[in-house]
């Protein structure tokens, strides 16, 4: 049974589902190829390169609901190590895009230096708006966070919008992604107590630094790392093919690969929906051993093929037309990849959930396997690159291969 908490994420996951690829047609459609392609990488490197938030968030989650602090000025103690942690990361990430942006300028193709000032910047806020929401998730707010991620995705697409209409259209992209983070940063200030938000701004203060341990965070330990690992490796398998086609292949190519990944990859929103309500309520039922874990799981699996199988074949049948309705006749040419991709992409978004399951029932996937398949995956890239129908072949035998590893596991817990 879905609980309201559930119903809540899911009906905000939809809202910004939909702000999101009517964000991506837009762009698609008034950008040239090459500005789109631009874009599409770099918000690609921003996921990668926002890893250790994510990972780290899960943690902050954790933390926040197993205290149960009934002060504010217990909260901030509890985020502070946490957030220094997250400062000390964006400092070394904006450190490393400044040493490497000659190399990068030519590695993703760029057009100059500008759109990773961006990409910095988008770090930043990123990283404060992701903790900020771990703490909202670990308060149990989950109507103000459904209101934060739908304030953004919804102030986004009209920036980008507005950015357009104004003539800037190579502005609107990462314009548009940059209003809607800070309008979540203000939001996520207005919500978060204000000790926290204090360490989240100043994570250097006496509550961060100090030697006294919070409450709950030796448990916490247990579960930081394998979150970063579990969280990095599917970040970047989704991500990756976009940078490997930006890299070797040519603008336009890029352009509209990156405009067939915009579908795609719309299937992983929905296998996500339901990671996010599994989760919590495979670790209960898990901490109760009732052993109702695997029925839960089930359900999950189920409704999302009820929901996927039909969008897959509507990919393979109608590929072509769809393509060219939403983005345009000049992203017709590789339609015909569109149901292979979708494929690829709903094994990967399986993957992540059982990857997940596992975590949640104390069972997780070793982290050696999981970076392996990330090294596997680029050995694979470094080889087959030359067109867009080998990168998505590799995708799919990559997604297949982190599959079996999550399936695995699992028959062995049952």
């Amino acid at each position: 049974m879905v609980t309201r908490n559930g119903l809540i994420t899911l009906m905000a996951m939809v809202t910004t589902t939909i702000a999101a690829y009517v964000f991506q047609t837009l762009m698609a459609r008034l950008m040239s190829t090459l500005e789109y392609g631009e874009l599409s990488s770099i918000v690609a490197t921003l996921n990668i390169a926002t890893i250790p938030m994510f990972g780290i968030s899960m943690a902050v989650t954790r933390a926040v609901a197993a205290a149960r602090v009934d002060a504010p000025e217990q909260l901030g103690d509890l985020v502070g190590p946490y957030a220094l942690r997250i400062a000390l990361i964006t400092v070394l990430i904006g450190a490393g895009l400044l040493v490497l942006s000659p190399w990068l300028t030519e590695f993703l193709q760029l057009s100059s230096f500008a759109p990773l000032v961006y990409l910095a910047v988008l770090v930043a806020l990123t990283n404060v708006v992701g903790t900020g929401r771990a703490v909202l998730l670990g308060l149990h707010d989950f109507a103000s966070l459904a209101v934060n991620q739908i304030a953004e995705s919804l102030l986004r697409l009209v920036a980008g919008m507005a950015l357009a209409a104004s003539g800037l259209i190579a502005m609107a992209g990462l314009g548009g992604y940059s209003v809607g983070l800070v309008v979540a940063l203000f939001h996520v200030a207005w919500r978060v107590p204000s000790p926290a938000l204090i360490r989240l701004i100043a994570p250097w203060s006496e509550a961060a630094t100090g030697a006294r341990a919070a409450p709950g965070e030796s448990s916490e330990r247990d579960i930081s790392w394998p979150a970063i690992v579990l969280t990095g490796t599917f970040i970047v398998l989704l991500n990756i093919d976009l940078v490997v086609v930006k890299h070797y292949l040519s603008p336009d190519e890029a352009g509209q690969y990156a405009a067939i990944s915009t579908l795609a990859k719309g299937l992983f929103l929905i296998t996500n929906a339901f990671d996010i309500v599994l989760f919590p309520t495979a670790a209960a039922a898990a901490r109760l051993a009732d052993g109702n874990e695997l029925a839960h799981l089930r359900r999950a699996i189920l409704s999302v093929g009820a929901i996927v199988v039909p969008i897959l074949a509507v990919y393979w049948l109608i590929g072509g037309p769809l393509v060219n309705l939403l983005f345009g006749p000049r992203y017709v040419g590789v339609a015909f990849l569109l149901g292979p991709y979708g494929v690829a992409i709903t094994l990967l978004g399986l993957s992540t959930l059982l990857a997940r399951y596992r975590l949640a029932i104390g069972r997780t996937i070793p982290s050696a396997a999981l970076v392996g398949a990330v090294f596997a995956a680029a050995a694979a890239f470094l080889v087959f690159h030359d067109t867009l129908a080998q990168v998505v072949a590799v995708l799919m035998v990559t997604a297949a291969g982190t599959l079996a590893l999550g399936i695995s596991g699992t028959l062995a817990r049952a």
